[in-house]
């Protein structure tokens, strides 16, 4: 009888942990339909990259021509409701955006709400990528930004309540395929091929 419920809660800890995603893992080569399928989704949307660029306000619309095959689709998820991390770390309660070309993960964006989240994913980005770059800091707002493995990350870090006994720290993350933003794919972080090549304020 013991064993019976042993294996009872075994099977429902199984359970209650099967929709652990982390975002540190994600394989950009990898199908993501596949990756994501105990996930609870959101919404599921197609992009219409005409539309996207003129979102983002960028001309020409030079690389449409070359996506017109593609199928582009962004995915909205809860990472409370799927219990999503980055490495381990808790993410903020806003959803997670992940876009793919031909099912194929081009990006991200995540954010974290509290200091130690926020300061926790610094650190384990630095660990992993080396100390980024900052190119912006005014009041109590820093972006650091790295280039790897065909990859773009920018960390962007929010002071809020500056001054106060309440101050506290958010985060926002984004990786973005390199090679997908040359061709057009993410309209709006497009001038991320510029950030990438601004200088060190530190030095």
């Amino acid at each position: 009888m013991h064993k019976i419920k042993f294996m009872s809660l075994i099977v429902l800890f199984s359970s209650s942990c099967s929709n652990n995603f982390n975002l540190d893992k994600i394989n950009f080569d990898s199908n993501f339909e596949k990756t994501i399928s105990t996930l609870k989704i959101e919404e599921k949307r197609e992009i219409n990259l005409k539309s996207d660029f003129k979102f983002a306000r960028i001309e020409p619309l030079d690389h449409l021509a070359e996506n017109i095959n593609n199928v582009i689709y962004s995915y909205f998820i809860s990472p409370k409701e799927n219990q999503i991390t980055y490495n381990g770390i808790k993410l903020g309660d806003d959803i997670v955006e992940i876009r793919t070309v031909n099912d194929k993960p081009i990006g991200f964006r995540c954010s974290t709400s509290s200091t130690e989240n926020t300061q926790e994913l610094l650190a384990a980005l630095e660990q992993k990528y080396g100390i980024g770059k900052l190119i912006y800091n005014f009041k109590g707002t820093q972006y650091y930004i790295w280039e790897s493995d065909n990859k773009i990350i920018e960390f962007n870090k929010f002071s809020t309540s500056e001054g106060t006994a309440k101050e506290a720290e958010q985060g926002m993350l984004i990786i973005l395929k390199t090679s997908a933003l040359k061709k057009g794919q993410w309209p709006i972080y497009k001038p991320y091929l510029d950030k990438v090549k601004m200088p060190d304020l530190r030095e």
